[in-house]
């Protein structure tokens, strides 16, 4: 159809992005936490998937759930190329999914697009607004290097700077996960709607106790850990005061005043197996304190890499989950999705306040690491293996009301419709 004669679909809304969904882990979640939020404000979603799957067929529309359906276009065909062509073909993605979207019938009301930068900002930002499309960005992160001649060693990076500063604005609205991505393109006179990370794979339980919370009981202590480190996260440190505090049980003796318990403290690893863990640990600038503490021989638990579902199962095991991130560009920009999913789960968290957690973490939802100091993470475990039973069980409660009052996907479906809606 000649595309001057198509009409805009005033309730279809197309989001589009390099991300492999459903599957893709938390990228895909995000999707669809926000794709249902919009079929609550009465809309249909496409999810233009850049990645396509052996199972799939390329540009065929598969039902995901009521209102969501998913397409999934082959962006990625050049990973067989050699290093330069691939780079170069690089910044053609995007085209085959806007290709698919002009051979529609009609045009969508907006066009989110997540992930894809400068590549997928490119391909849709003039070809949008020449089709009366309203052009919106979900910004969820902000990659920094840890130097300037790392930055310039990186067209990744350079890629995402030159996507989030200067063709971002370009766009007709941001879909902030942070405030502190919202404060900035605020400043850029963009309008801006902050949705942190949604439940998408289930309506919250009525009671806390259809989720069937474990008890502290008279066992060791489970603290769970799930993804994947890298750089953000000081799983090490965690690692490290788990092991000093498991080697100082039984012992009386004290630290900062705090009794040591005689309770075990069991750290499990979501997302590592043991080979991996070990290396982290080798490459760790710590490594030196966990062999001394007798890091090898600690009770650390790692159970690989499975998949979200059986994800969701060990966590309702998990007596707390435990990350601790050092607080910069990448940790306060974004929102860690882990936290919603423990919080969702009535899984008291241990972690500092990174990104927007002041919001909603306390000690009534956990345990608030004040610094990433090891003493600090190690006082922090020590304080949730004296925990009462009764305390525990409040601290469950009020993390599962935490979740339900701000991560439900019920929360956010006025606010996104008037977002689209919006004449700008």
């Amino acid at each position: 159809m000649n595309s001057s004669l198509k009409g805009v679909d005033a309730n279809w809304v197309a989001y589009v992005g390099p991300i492999d969904f459903p599957e893709g882990g938390a990228a895909a979640r995000r999707v669809l936490g926000v794709s249902q939020s919009l079929v609550l404000a009465g809309y249909k979603v496409t999810v233009v998937s850049g990645y396509l799957s052996a199972r799939a067929v390329e540009g065929e529309a598969t039902a995901i759930q009521p209102g969501i359906e998913s397409v999934q276009i082959n962006e990625r065909s050049a990973e067989h190329l050699p290093k330069l062509l691939k780079f170069i073909k690089y910044f053609t993605m995007g085209r085959r999914s806007r290709d698919w979207l002009e051979r529609q019938d009609c045009w969508p009301k907006a066009i989110i697009i997540y992930s894809g930068y400068s590549p997928y900002l490119l391909s849709f930002t003039g070809w949008a607004k020449k089709r009366g499309i309203k052009m919106i960005f979900d910004a969820v992160e902000w990659y920094a290097a840890e130097s300037r001649l790392g930055f310039w060693m990186s067209p990744y990076l350079i890629n995402t700077e030159f996507a989030m500063r200067y063709l971002v604005p370009k766009a007709d609205g941001v879909i902030c996960i942070s405030s502190a991505l919202q404060h900035y393109y605020q400043a850029k006179k963009r309008p801006t709607v902050r949705i942190p990370p949604t439940l998408t794979l289930y309506e919250p339980t009525s009671t806390l106790d259809q989720l069937n919370r474990p008890k502290l009981g008279s066992g060791p202590i489970k603290l769970f850990y799930a993804g994947s480190p890298g750089k953000k996260d000081r799983l090490d440190k965690i690692a490290i005061a788990v092991a000093q505090v498991n080697k100082l049980r039984g012992k009386q003796e004290d630290l900062e005043n705090l009794t040591v318990p005689q309770r075990e403290i069991e750290l499990h690893i979501i997302g590592l197996n043991q080979l991996e863990f070990n290396a982290y640990m080798e490459q760790s600038p710590e490594s030196q304190k966990w062999y001394a503490v007798g890091g090898a021989t600690a009770k650390i638990i790692c159970h690989g890499r499975i998949t979200h579902a059986e994800v969701s199962e060990l966590l309702k095991q998990a007596h707390f989950t435990i990350f601790v991130r050092e607080r910069n560009r990448v940790s306060e920009f974004g929102f860690p999705t882990k936290y919603v999913e423990s919080m969702s789960l009535g899984c008291p968290v241990i972690t500092n306040l990174t990104s927007d957690l002041g919001l909603y973490h306390s000690v009534e939802t956990g345990v608030v690491v004040e610094n990433t100091d090891l003493e600090e993470i190690q006082r922090c475990i020590f304080a949730v293996a004296s925990l009462t039973e009764s305390s525990y069980g409040e601290m469950q409660t009020h993390a599962w009301q935490v979740a339900v009052n701000n991560f439900d996907i019920t929360i956010y479906a006025n606010e996104l419709k008037q977002f689209i809606e919006a004449q700008y």
